[in-house]
């Protein structure tokens, strides 16, 4: 976990920043994979991502990608 902190956040303490696994269906094989979820501060804001890998044929997602999440 990492833990963000800024003058002007509404978290004055800090703001610990999530990054999770767990296993999911490949949209592509409906084989073995992982998605993860994991936020980021950029900029002062707090953006979350999430991923998908699949351990059978290979696809990788994301959710900057137009690949149908």
């Amino acid at each position: 976990m990492t833990m963000v902190y800024g003058s002007s956040t509404i978290e004055p303490g800090g703001f610990t920043l999530d990054d999770d696994e767990w296993p999911c269906d490949c949209g592509c094989c409906a084989g073995s994979a992982v998605m993860r979820s994991w936020e980021s501060c950029n900029g002062g804001s707090i953006d979350r991502h999430r991923t998908v890998r699949c351990g059978s044929c290979g696809a990788y997602y994301r959710d900057e990608d137009d690949s149908g999440f």
